[in-house]
């Protein structure tokens, strides 16, 4: 897995242990699923979700469920 993602599009992140790689797999049903790890610890965890489960993240993050909190 390298820092772009099978379509040549960058990870994210400016620290390298912060940096998540991330790689498209085409399974052999034609659904792609997404593969995420941390950089910093290549032979760690690798994260794999679902196309469904990959829609639902992105969703989260567009809505802004993992926003940081305001200060009070």
């Amino acid at each position: 897995m390298g820092r772009a993602g099978s379509d040549g599009v960058p990870g994210a992140g400016s620290d390298g242990a912060a940096t998540v790689e991330f790689a498209f797999l085409t399974q052999g049903d034609e659904t792609t699923h997404v593969a995420l790890r941390r950089a910093g610890d290549p032979d760690g965890t690798v994260l794999v979700f679902t196309p469904s489960e990959w829609d639902a993240f992105l969703a989260g993050v567009r809505d802004g469920e993992f926003d940081r909190p305001e200060a009070l």
